[in-house]
């Protein structure tokens, strides 16, 4: 058996053209899809790149260039992230840019300062010389009147004090040098706290628990200023209300003298604590410190072989120890008034040059009460003419250093060169680089001012026997 179909063409047509407009259904369907796809991913791509395209074309031109979001993965995601850093470490070079500059503006302060102390410094303490040798020329005229001696005792003891008021303006600007003597360690200490005691509030105690612990070669105004640097930076942390300060000078088990300074105030974290003698390390708000106060305490500390620890914690106050080594060295005895008086000149002739009046006269009239000849030289180039027309009149030539015209050590070389053996002494307000070096290289005595009358008397004496001494070594 056979069966035969007959199926119209035009049926079979009709099916033909149905599926084929099917399959071009799922053609174009899949192109689209394709397409669609293509474009997301194109945006995908190409978005963050032009973000990380502007945003270096921003940074390059030196414009405010944002952080990227980041992509979620691929290379673009590495390149975002390498551009995150770069921006970080921009931002961190300007913040320590502006730091550096916060610290040259405080530097350049601190110049001003020491310049200004430098001026301060001469000028002052050429008007503090009169007074202390007036009052030295007072003191034994009035040795039978008590209230005239207590009167004479209260200003030298003033003069003392704003001579050392100039030393830590000039230690404070790195203008002065160390002025090491053999002294008492807790005397030092105890006349520190005097001042300390004056300038903290009311509400603030201040224990004191200093033994004996010896003598030190110390700088006394230096380590004045470590305990008042101390104190001072103790009673800001305990800020506003009732607080305590205790102050403790004791011997460790290796016989070094520890000046103890603690506080009940709100104490450093362990970062604090690392910085705190940076210099310009401030936690104070802006314009309530320099941050130069611990640094200085640092530097002083470290200068006489000393030690510093600090021991703090957050809500526990802090301890700030000093360490300091000690001498078996006797403290050096001042000269006292007999024996200024058995210092007598026996006529040797001296020259004063100094362009202040009142200077120039006190210390002509001290001499002259001491047995020597003394004349004025208001000037360097008075000076010269004299020692010029007679060479051999002056056994001592006593010289200003800041004088206008010329200074002291420019007038020493220029006399030296008229007179190699004349004898100078270089009597100044300030000695800077110049003064020191020309001292050292002529073998000039260098005596600083204010002086007391005692102090002065002694050194023309030592400086009229070298000249006898050499005379005779001459013979």
């Amino acid at each position: 058996w056979s069966v035969a179909v007959r199926v119209p063409s035009s049926v079979i047509t009709a099916r033909v053209t149905a599926a084929s407009r099917w399959f071009l259904v799922l053609a174009l369907g899949s192109l689209a899809a394709i397409l669609v796809l293509g474009l997301v991913l194109a945006h995908r791509v190409s978005s963050p790149l032009r973000r990380l395209t502007s945003s270096l074309s921003r940074y390059g031109h030196g414009g405010r260039a944002d952080p990227l979001p980041l992509s979620r993965e691929g290379e673009i995601r590495n390149a975002e992230m390498a551009f995150n850093a770069m921006l970080n470490e921009r931002a961190n070079a300007a913040a320590e840019r502006e730091q550096l500059e916060i610290q040259v503006r405080h530097a350049q302060k601190l110049q001003s300062v020491g310049t200004l102390a430098a001026g301060v410094a001469h000028d002052f303490n050429n008007l503090l010389t009169p007074l202390l040798l007036g009052t030295g020329q007072l003191t034994p005229l009035l040795a039978d009147n008590p209230v005239g001696t207590e009167t004479l005792e209260l200003m030298t003891s003033a003069a003392n004090r704003a001579r050392d008021l100039v030393q830590r303006l000039l230690a404070f600007g790195r203008l002065s040098e160390a002025q090491r003597q053999i002294v008492s360690l807790k005397q030092v200490v105890s006349e520190a706290l005097k001042l300390v005691q004056m300038t903290l509030p009311k509400e603030i105690e201040l224990h004191e628990d200093l033994e004996e612990v010896g003598n030190a070669c110390v700088d006394p105004s230096q380590m004045h200023q470590v305990v008042l640097n101390l104190c001072t930076n103790a009673a800001h942390a305990i800020c506003q209300g009732a607080g305590r300060i205790d102050v403790c000078l004791r011997l460790d088990s290796e016989e070094r003298a520890v000046l103890s300074i603690q506080d009940t105030g709100a104490g450093m974290d362990a970062e604090t604590r690392e910085r705190v003698f940076e210099p310009f390390f401030t936690t104070k708000p802006v314009g309530s410190g320099t941050g130069l106060g611990l640094s200085v305490v640092y530097g002083i500390v470290s200068d006489h072989d000393g030690q510093i620890e600090v021991d703090t914690e957050p809500g526990r106050g802090t301890k700030i120890s000093v360490f300091l080594p000690l001498t078996l060295e006797l403290p050096t005895a001042e000269t006292t008034g007999n024996e200024s008086q058995s210092l007598v000149g026996q006529g040797r002739r001296i020259l004063v040059v100094d362009d202040d009046a009142q200077v120039a006269e006190i210390t002509v009239s001290v001499l002259a009460s001491n047995g020597y000849v003394a004349s004025i030289a208001s000037s360097p180039e008075e000076a010269l003419r004299n020692t010029a027309e007679a060479p051999e009149d002056f056994d001592l030539v006593i010289t200003d250093n800041r004088m206008i015209g010329m200074t002291g050590s420019e007038f020493s070389r220029r006399l030296r060169s008229q007179r190699p053996s004349q004898r100078i002494m270089m009597a100044t307000g300030f000695a800077d680089e110049s003064a020191l070096s020309t001292c050292k290289e002529l073998g000039i005595l260098l005596l600083r001012k204010p002086f007391s009358r005692d102090a002065f008397v002694k050194a023309v004496h030592e400086a009229a026997a070298a000249v006898v001494e050499a005379e005779g070594t001459q013979r």
